[in-house]
């Protein structure tokens, strides 16, 4: 067999070897990062929505409105204008008693349903509490002798014509709703909060 050719590096070729060979990788570093795992959704028990790293951020009019409510021992109604006021949807904070009503018909609810289930059922009952108006129409809260069956048969007559999408609508506008009377709440102690609001 013929004998391999030996190649000649150049002196100058030489030195760069050199120095390269003296440059070691980082501690750790075998190749391109890993991307982080995304943590699966929590979704919240009370109202069904899914919960973010980012809570909302009430705004300082949704403070100010929000203590002037609360001070003038008046319900907190938010009013949402969604696709460039197409659809019209308003919630109001519940009095003492229409939460004990409530609370009287979430007792009903059948435990034995599979959890996602007993949620969602949940939500469609906090739905016709909660809402105060969509569109050019107000609403009520079921009445005090109510029971479950009558609240369902309320909640076929007042949205059982509306489509999925308008009802996935409804109900996200109410997630958001129920989220940040949750932060206008939790945040009464935080003196900070509402001085950013001007009001202390």
């Amino acid at each position: 067999m013929a004998e391999e050719e030996k190649v000649e590096v150049p002196p100058e070729a030489q030195a760069i070897l050199a120095q390269l060979s003296k440059i070691q990788e980082p501690a750790g570093i075998t190749g391109p990062p890993e991307e982080p795992e995304k943590p699966e959704p929590v979704v919240c028990k009370r109202c069904g929505c899914i919960c973010t790293e980012e809570p909302l951020k009430p705004t300082e009019e949704e403070r100010r409105e929000y203590l002037r409510c609360i001070l003038g021992g008046n319900m907190y109604v938010k009013k949402y204008n969604l696709f460039d006021g197409a659809i019209t949807v308003s919630f109001g904070s519940l009095s003492n008693d229409e939460a004990d009503r409530m609370g009287v018909v979430l007792g009903q609810l059948d435990r034995s349903m599979p959890p996602l289930k007993l949620q969602a059922e949940a939500v469609k009952i906090k739905l016709l509490y909660y809402l105060e108006g969509l569109g050019s129409d107000a609403y009520e809260s079921p009445t005090e002798e109510a029971v479950i069956g009558d609240v369902y048969k309320l909640y076929k007559k007042r949205f059982g014509h509306l489509s999925e999408d308008y009802m996935t609508i409804l109900i996200r506008a109410y997630q958001e709703f129920y989220q940040l009377i949750g932060i206008l709440t939790n945040s009464g102690f935080d003196s900070g909060f509402w001085a950013g609001a001007g009001l202390i």
